[in-house]
């Protein structure tokens, strides 16, 4: 034997540290939650965890609508032409389809409690901003900063990585049922600054107030995800998906002041059109880190969710806006209608509001159980059957009421499903992407709405006046439960064992840079 072997020693390699799954810390806006800022990973603060996501959804939503009532008198207070009015209407719908998506991927990638609350100290900003106009520029500005709106796909992403399932299972139901309560309530508190005489500004201090409670709540109490995507930032693919969503919504927004056969509008519109269909090529070719994976949005589970939440969204927008604006008809000139002021006619909506809010603590586990497709289908037809119920009987406000009682829960079993799907079949680094494409979609769904509605109250008008016939409500509501049939088709498609029986992760759809592994 060999000398020297006989002082060989044979030691084992050290094993390699684990990476610590925690994100660097680099100020204040990355901190992991100022409360629970050593717990990362502690199960037991999924409470705490889901009341902050549901108060920064409750806010955001009720950001959304609660200046809606003043916009005729901010253009008349800053003597705006009805054009500048439209653009500053039109400027946060611009800036959310820009930068949703963008946004909901910078979160994969660094963190979402960090993005989040940038978001909305931007958006404080924006109302500051908005607040002390005194001219078109600056109330464009002001309203931009406001338009941006990741939050939803932010706080799922949070929710998801965060919390157990179980929570996530009663969370899903409680977002949606959160997002459902706020607008009936936000339409009411515009009303009253309004019926009150108060200044316009003071709505806009309101919605900077709100946006401050939910900065507090996200700094100190929501905890920072810590699944993180290790790829680049795709600059063209936001670029190009601002572009094309920015035209489509100018269209559609716009068509009611230049006319839906104007050739601006059309050039807007297929501009926007041509736009999808590079965008979509581009995706499709970028092999290495696109925005978003073309493979995500044609999967078998994600996208008939995705048509059917834009044929949901598309009806909870005529509902909100076509019954308020029913509500406020004057019934003495028009012979319908029940002359209510819009602090009124925003309380026909409460019902809806409370049945919502009152099927989110459970709707969750209904879906765990029956499955989204299911549950889906169910909401669906339950909305068809309020709109066929509005066409034929809208004489006298309890037909409304009544409605609201079954609207409310059906468009709560939709919401959720779709949540559903989102949480359990995206890619868990992915969540606050795919929950991006799903907002954008529904935003797409609500901008058809739009158009949908001025077409039919501007279709034909009481001689003499600038005020609809009665056919074109009932005939908005008929549109809309054809709409929500096509919306039952789309969910037909959707396989029947997503989102039953809990969230495994086997059954998720993993990205590659290749594309999708089933």
């Amino acid at each position: 034997m060999d000398q020297n072997s006989t002082h060989q020693v044979t030691t084992a390699p050290e094993p390699e540290p684990e990476p610590d799954p925690r994100p660097r810390r680099g100020g204040l806006l990355s901190e992991q939650g100022w409360i629970f800022r050593d717990r990362v990973g502690d199960s037991s603060i999924p409470w705490a965890v889901l009341t902050i996501v549901c108060g920064v959804s409750l806010i955001a939503e009720m950001g959304s609508f609660v200046a809606a009532p003043m916009a005729g008198v901010i253009g008349t207070a800053l003597h705006l032409t009805p054009s500048d009015a439209q653009w500053a209407t039109l400027a946060p719908l611009l800036v959310s389809a820009a930068t949703t998506a963008l946004l909901a991927k910078v979160g994969d990638l660094f963190g979402h409690r960090r993005v989040l609350l940038w978001i909305l100290a931007l958006q404080l900003i924006g109302n500051v901003i908005t607040a002390t106009a005194t001219g078109l520029p600056q109330l464009i500005i002001g309203r931009a900063l406001v338009g941006l709106a990741a939050s939803q796909g932010l706080t799922l992403a949070i929710l998801r990585d965060r919390t157990p399932v179980a929570t996530q299972r009663r969370g899903v139901g409680m977002i949606s049922g959160i997002q459902g309560i706020g607008i009936a309530p936000s339409f009411m508190i515009g009303g009253a600054f309004l019926a009150s005489g108060a200044p316009w500004s003071s709505v806009f201090w309101f919605g900077g107030a709100l946006n401050l409670i939910a900065l507090v709540g996200a700094f100190f109490f929501m905890p920072e995800t810590v699944t993180r995507l290790k790829v680049k930032l795709d600059w063209k693919g936001a670029l190009g998906l601002a572009i094309f969503l920015g035209l489509i919504d100018v269209a559609f927004s716009q068509s009611s002041a230049w006319g839906r056969t104007d050739p601006k509008t059309l050039a807007c519109f297929f501009g926007g059109i041509a736009g999808a269909v590079i965008w979509w090529n581009y995706q499709t070719r970028t092999k290495s880190d696109p925005l978003i994976h073309p493979s995500l949005l044609r999967d078998r589970r994600l996208l008939p969710t995705f048509l059917s939440a834009a044929c949901m969204a598309f009806s909870a927008f005529t509902c909100y806006i076509g019954v308020s604006n029913f509500a406020e008809v004057p019934h003495k000139i028009a012979g319908y209608g029940f002359s209510a002021s819009v602090l009124a006619a925003g309380a026909i909506l409460i019902p809806a509001s409370l049945a919502m809010g009152l099927t989110g603590g459970f709707v969750g586990g209904i879906v765990n159980r029956s499955g989204a497709r299911n549950i889906s289908i169910v909401g669906l037809c339950g909305l068809t059957v309020v709109f066929l119920f509005w066409w034929q009987f809208h004489s006298n406000v309890w037909f409304f009421l009544i409605g609201g009682l079954l609207f409310g829960p059906s468009l709560m079993f939709s919401f959720t499903s779709t949540f559903s799907v989102v949480l359990t079949q995206a890619p868990r680094d992915s969540v606050a992407t795919v929950s991006s494409m799903l907002q954008i979609i529904e935003g797409i769904g609500s901008n058809i709405g739009t158009a949908v509605f001025v077409a039919f109250i501007t279709a034909r008008f009481i001689p003499g006046t600038p005020i609809s016939v009665e056919s074109g409500y009932s005939n908005l509501f008929l549109t809309t439960a054809c709409v929500l049939i096509l919306g039952i088709l789309f969910a037909l498609m959707i396989p029947r064992n997503v989102a039953k029986g809990g969230f495994d992760e086997e059954e998720v759809v993993h990205v590659t840079p290749a594309g999708v592994v089933e």
